[in-house]
């Protein structure tokens, strides 16, 4: 025998002498197919779009845009609200073509017919009057005020009369 076999028993020597790493196991997460999944389902749509899509360039310029005649004012003859619009963005236009329709609003749509300006007036009128009260009511509270004060004012300076 050798000396290795004379210091171990045989069947020891034999056990340890076939393979001393053990065998190889591989495991796998329990979530790995959903992780799998999920990637896919980022993945394969960003290369989809890589591929097919279209995307366009932002780029921020700073300046004017003006047309080519240059700005027109417009100035209506009358205030009011444009009811209707007869001309479109680019179309050509002649000199005294009408573009929009106004709707006069300087009168109330109602039985009454009263003009805009009566009731601003009317309005104007209306809080004025309460202003005037709401002073007049201010004024008497502060007067009441001024009297609780100069009466407590006389009471502390009047001199204490000890017996």
């Amino acid at each position: 025998m050798t000396e290795r076999s004379a210091l171990f028993r045989s069947e020891a020597v034999k056990k340890y002498s076939k393979n001393r790493e053990g065998s190889i196991q591989l495991s796998q997460a329990r979530y790995t197919p959903q992780l799998i999944f999920i990637s896919l389902t980022i993945i394969f749509p960003v290369v989809l779009f890589l591929i097919f899509g279209e995307y366009t360039k932002r780029t921020n310029i700073s300046g004017y845009v003006v047309p080519d005649g240059g700005i027109v004012k417009i100035i209506p003859s009358q205030p009011g609200t444009i009811a209707e619009i007869f001309v479109n963005d680019g179309d050509y236009v002649k000199k005294g073509q009408d573009l929009f329709a106004i709707r006069d609003e300087r009168r109330v749509e109602n039985s009454t017919s009263l003009s805009v300006d009566s009731i601003l007036k009317n309005n104007i009128e209306n809080k004025r009057s309460s202003i005037i009260e709401n002073i007049s009511l201010n004024e008497s509270h502060l007067n009441k005020i001024n009297k609780d004060y100069a009466e407590k004012k006389s009471k502390h300076s009047a001199p204490n009369k000890l017996n």
